[in-house]
């Protein structure tokens, strides 16, 4: 029995994302501290410790990044609510495009041991009360926002993952982001905010111990 395409192109594209970081030395990195729930706003993960050798960037990039990941299938999931082809197109391709992207994400958290939550984040979780309450054009404006909102940020944390000093992860971050750039630039063309030829947004996301500029 053959595998579904989406999951041998996950695996294909994992398998060079991990040939240079296999030669690479690793260094050996205490266990991160769980942020609590308070500070968070997301339930504390069992045992007290993420048990992983990562930390600073890399620690950041994978946090967000698998936090973005549930927003982004959890917002796909709603798209079939509208009435609009091209909107559900858009869904139908972007649950194509998830697909791969989280079955190579979730492969390298599980490597670095970090691990992967089911359930829905707090603020994927207060979205999902927002939007199950409103239907037809105020929902189709209000995904549109949201999408917008989330290539923002995965924008700027995988410009973050980019600037790593772990192969895998920075190779991930590189070939990840044209995908989000390009996304963006197609919600902000259906929702007639960017023009033809504008260039793809920027933005920055910071690690715990960076300070922002004065």
């Amino acid at each position: 029995m053959s595998l579904p395409p989406r999951i041998l192109a996950a695996a294909a594209i994992l398998c060079v994302l991990t040939i240079s970081a296999d030669a690479a030395p690793k260094a050996t990195k205490p266990a991160v501290p769980a942020v609590p729930a308070e500070q968070s706003g997301r339930k504390k993960p069992a045992g007290g410790l993420i048990d992983s050798d990562l930390n600073g960037i890399e620690m950041t990039f994978l946090s967000k990044a698998i936090e973005l990941g549930q927003t982004f299938r959890y917002l796909a999931s709603q798209v079939p609510r509208t009435a609009n082809p091209d909107m559900r197109n858009f869904g139908e391709e972007l649950v194509k495009t998830l697909a791969a992207q989280g079955a190579v994400l979730r492969t390298v958290a599980e490597m670095r041991k970090i691990k992967v939550p089911e359930e829905l984040d707090a603020p994927t979780d207060r979205l999902a009360e927002k939007l199950g309450k409103i239907e037809g054009v105020k929902l189709q404006k209000m995904l549109l926002d949201s999408f917008r909102e989330a290539d923002r940020l995965a924008i700027a944390t995988y410009e973050l993952g980019a600037k790593s000093e772990d192969p895998t992860i920075r190779n991930l971050a590189e070939q990840t982001l044209p995908q989000f750039r390009g996304h963006l630039a197609l919600v902000e063309t259906m929702t007639g905010i960017r023009p033809a030829g504008r260039p793809a947004f920027r933005a920055e996301v910071r690690t715990p111990a960076e300070p922002a500029p004065k």
